[in-house]
Parts: C-alpha cells; structure tokens; sequence
C-alpha cells in the first residue's frame, strides 16, 4: 500500500510478479491495491499471476483498473487464462501479449481467440 500511495499520482506502467505468491486472494490483494490509488495506470504485465476459475472473483475495482488498460502481458500465468480474459473486457485494450502459459484445460488457441474476441476491435499488437 505503502509504494502504490507514493507512486499513485504518476505511475501508468506496472510490472508485478506473484512468483512467491501461492494464493489467488493474495494476488487480487495486490491488484486491488494499486487499481484503486493508481488511476493513471495504463500498462500492466502480470507474472506468476494464478487465476481461479471464478469469473465474478474480481473486485469491481479490479475490473475498473482492467478496464482503464491500453496494454497487457501475461507472462508465466496460471489457472483458467482463457476465463481470466472473458472475464476482464477492456474496451480500449491497444497491445496484449502473452507467453508461457500453465492453463487448466485449455490451449494456446483458445486464449488468442478469447483476446481478439474481447479485445479485437481495438488491439493494435497482438504477440
């Protein structure tokens, strides 16, 4: 909370890794924190984020930082990462990228066709 406070007036990119984190509560906790004091916040790439199948798990301050995104990366993702996009629309989302993913019954395929579905009438980059 401390960092998220003294960064919130500027700070529009934000690389969070989770890679110690074994909870997906803890996760959301740390999401929740810097959504709701940074709302300049355009750029986020996600690491080890583990991510329930549970689509109305997100906060609606999540999802409102979710939405305010121009860029996403996920990066070393775990759970349902097909879900974790049909469950976070972001309406102006330019770039998305993803790689190395550890999903629950799904495939690379499912996850691209999710994000151009979700994300598609105004994705710019897509890698």
């Amino acid at each position: 909370p401390l960092i998220a406070q003294l960064v919130s007036p500027t700070l529009s990119s934000l690389v969070l890794s989770f890679e110690d984190v074994d909870s997906f509560s803890s996760c959301c906790d740390v999401l929740e924190t810097f959504f709701s004091r940074c709302q300049k916040l355009r750029n986020l790439r996600l690491s080890w984020f583990l991510y329930v199948d549970d689509p109305v798990a997100f906060s609606q301050t999540i999802k409102d930082g979710f939405m305010r995104l121009k860029q996403l990366d996920l990066v070393d993702c775990f759970g349902n990462v097909r879900l974790l996009i049909e469950s976070t629309p972001i309406q102006k989302l330019k770039s998305f990228c993803y790689s190395t993913l550890y999903m629950n019954g799904d495939d690379e395929i499912g996850v691209v066709s999710a994000a151009v579905v979700n994300y598609g009438g105004s994705l710019v980059r897509l890698n």
